[in-house]
């Protein structure tokens, strides 16, 4: 039981290691489109507010995927930016105008629709993956990432230690 335990740790242990070292390396890799950090056709953001709950709730990650031109419609989440809004917004499209040339969006939480429709330039593109809480963790990550790595390696160091004097306390006791 000590052996499954002790391999179900690791497997944790160094797959948290990993997805940290991978979302890190995202991160800094990741090229500068409309107002989000975007890979390929894929922009990741966290979300802030609570205009969207319970649908999304602030501190989740979403994977947004890159507008393309038809792509969304009635009842799509999507992501967009533009001068009438001085931050990166991610609402429910709720209405269509002028045949896809505008769109009237609202959070899911609002009251009411936006006060300016959202034009196709505007659209960074389509939720198409929600994670909760991980947007807070990335963020936690991001701003303290020689910290984390710190705490990573005391760890190991740790765990090495813990195992080399367990290593020579059964030498002591076999003999």
């Amino acid at each position: 039981m000590k052996k499954v335990i002790k391999v179900l740790y690791n497997i944790v242990f160094y797959a948290f290691i990993a997805i940290i070292i991978g979302f890190s390396i995202l991160s800094f890799s990741a090229n500068e489109y409309k107002g989000v950090k975007k890979i390929g056709r894929f922009a990741f953001c966290n979300v802030l507010t609570g205009s969207m709950s319970p649908t999304i709730n602030p501190g989740s990650l979403i994977i947004i995927e890159e507008y393309k031109e038809n792509q969304v419609e009635v009842g799509d989440i999507v992501t967009f930016s533009g001068e009438q809004t001085d931050s990166i917004v991610t609402h429910r499209i709720v209405e269509e105008q002028n045949n896809g040339e505008y769109y009237v969006t609202q959070g899911d939480a609002n009251n009411t629709v936006d006060s300016f429709p959202v034009r196709k330039d505007m659209i960074v593109g389509k939720v198409i993956i929600i994670i909760p809480a991980l947007g807070s963790i990335m963020l936690f990550i991001q701003n303290n990432i020689f910290i984390v790595l710190g705490i990573i390696a005391l760890i190991v160091l740790l765990s090495e230690i813990f195992k080399s004097s367990r290593k020579k306390a059964e030498v002591v006791s076999k003999c």
